[in-house]
């Protein structure tokens, strides 16, 4: 497992760290970019530049993948807050991407709107549940930029590349 490179104080974390002992598996802590490739498609992982965040909250840890495939580059950024996403212009150089996973369940931050103007996205992702629903000022922002916007409360999300097209569709 590729994982953040930081411990966790939560129940979660400890029950994770608990499970993957017990099970031996193997735990590789990130703490410089690493790249796979998989038939064709590059994989870049980028761990958190910080040990520490002004805010403190763990979500800055999030380690975020670009998967490039062809002309598509889609972008995951976990869970990250405003903080970890400023830090991606610096890693990542042009954050330009056909799909974006949005941050944080869709969360709405001092940054999301300088975000989506960096990466310019035609489609997004939002992990979302009726428990945990994306904030209506992270939709209208997506909105704005004439983003077609795919919510995980609404059904499992399939994106498939060619390396030219991109068909995003609910399952």
């Amino acid at each position: 497992i590729i994982e953040a490179n930081y411990t966790g104080t939560g129940k979660a974390y400890k029950n994770y760290a608990d499970y993957t002992e017990k099970n031996n598996i193997k735990r590789k802590a990130l703490d410089e970019k690493m790249s796979v490739t998989l038939d064709d498609v590059l994989l870049d992982i980028y761990p958190a530049e910080k040990d520490e965040y002004d805010d403190g909250n763990d979500n800055n840890h999030s380690i975020v993948i670009t998967a490039k495939h062809g002309e598509n580059t889609l972008l995951f950024a976990g869970d990250s807050e405003a903080e970890r996403l400023q830090e991606l212009n610096g890693q990542i150089g042009d954050l330009r991407c056909r799909l974006v996973k949005m941050p944080h369940h869709g969360r709405f931050n001092s940054y999301t709107k300088t975000f989506l103007k960096l990466t310019e996205p035609e489609f997004a992702v939002i992990t979302s549940s009726e428990k945990n629903p994306a904030e209506q000022e992270t939709v209208r922002a997506l909105e704005d930029i004439n983003c077609r916007i795919y919510q995980t409360a609404d059904g499992s999300v399939k994106a498939v590349s060619d390396g030219k097209t991109l068909d995003v569709e609910f399952e």
